[in-house]
């Protein structure tokens, strides 16, 4: 599941970066088929991105429907605020697609 995801965020990567942001992979847990990413830069406040655990709005939820569209076993797409007090220990290892 990991290959497949880190392929479909590649693909998406350029689209959110043409709009000043950038997609960081937090975690997913194969099991339950959550993926945790985070939206940072300019974008990460564009109106209409939640972070709060779904994602209403573009570009959040365009990449939350596609992940899930080309990557079957992706069940739900969490969005996680960067390096705040809850990811702060994951932040030394996220990875930047």
């Amino acid at each position: 599941m990991r290959e497949a995801v880190d392929r479909v965020l590649v693909d998406l990567r350029p689209l959110v970066q043409a709009d000043g942001a950038d997609l960081m992979l937090f975690d997913l847990d194969e099991a339950t088929g959550v993926v945790r990413l985070s939206l940072v830069g300019s974008c990460a406040a564009c109106p209409g991105h939640s972070s709060s655990g779904s994602a209403s709005g573009a570009p959040s939820a365009g990449v939350a429907r596609i992940l899930a569209d080309r990557v079957p076993a992706v069940r739900s797409v969490e969005w996680v605020p960067a390096c705040d007090e809850t990811t702060q220990e994951m932040c030394g290892t996220a990875v930047t697609l």
